[in-house]
């Protein structure tokens, strides 16, 4: 059993509440993103934790809110029980996944690196790569709601060397009837919603304008 002081408990609480704060004003202020924006600085050791609901196997649609006329994304992705009990994601089956729905057979395999959760290489056509490692992350677990914004390091090694910074900004919750116009879909699947910005590599001016900006809304429903 741990004891709190009252002053413990209310600085566990005003953390809390900054990081909802600040994920909350994240959303609002999209597209007028610039870094550093909510991290910290802290190393991120730890993998993603996610709602319990989220374990299991599910599709995944992924419609672009910015292109209308694009087609809708469907993929697999995974979700297990780490040593803990806790609830994460099947990094290198999801990233490939995703991948492969994206760069077709140009990608012929992503993997994670063994000594961190937080790293991952992908392999292309004609010897090129992408090593993409997490180096901030905020979350916070609503009760209707979970939340999370990840910033990653991308560096794609070809001819010429690229190195970018990704941000995500990700929300979910379970799906009420209201929004499913399907049949096909229950109160059981997970409606989500993802920001995302392309930064320019660190040391480079990222006050500037975003290389690149997405808004996907997300559906996860169980394979039928």
């Amino acid at each position: 059993m741990i004891l709190l002081s009252s002053h413990e408990c209310f600085a566990i609480n005003s953390i809390n509440q900054n990081v909802q704060s600040s994920l909350t004003e994240r959303e609002e202020v999209w597209p007028n993103w610039k870094l550093p924006g909510p991290f910290k600085g802290k190393v991120v050791l730890e993998d993603l934790i996610y709602p319990k609901y989220f374990l299991g196997n599910w599709v995944v649609e992924s419609f672009d809110l910015e292109d209308e006329k694009s087609e809708i994304l469907k993929y697999p992705v995974k979700f297990r029980l780490n040593q803990k009990g806790e609830v994460v994601g099947n990094r290198a089956f999801n990233a490939n996944s995703i991948a492969k729905e994206i760069f077709g057979e140009k990608l012929k395999y992503v993997e994670d690196d063994p000594n961190s959760s937080n790293r991952q290489l992908a392999v292309f056509e004609d010897r090129n790569f992408l090593e993409t490692k997490i180096i901030g992350r905020e979350e916070q677990f609503l009760p209707n709601s979970f939340i999370s914004d990840e910033l990653s390091l991308q560096i794609f090694h070809s001819a010429k060397t690229r190195i970018t910074q990704v941000e995500t900004l990700s929300k979910y919750s379970k799906c009420n009837e209201s929004r499913i116009n399907s049949n096909n879909y229950s109160s059981n699947d997970i409606c989500g919603e993802q920001w995302q910005i392309v930064y320019k590599g660190p040391g480079e001016n990222i006050s500037q304008e975003p290389l690149r900006k997405y808004h996907f809304k997300l559906l996860l429903h169980s394979p039928l």
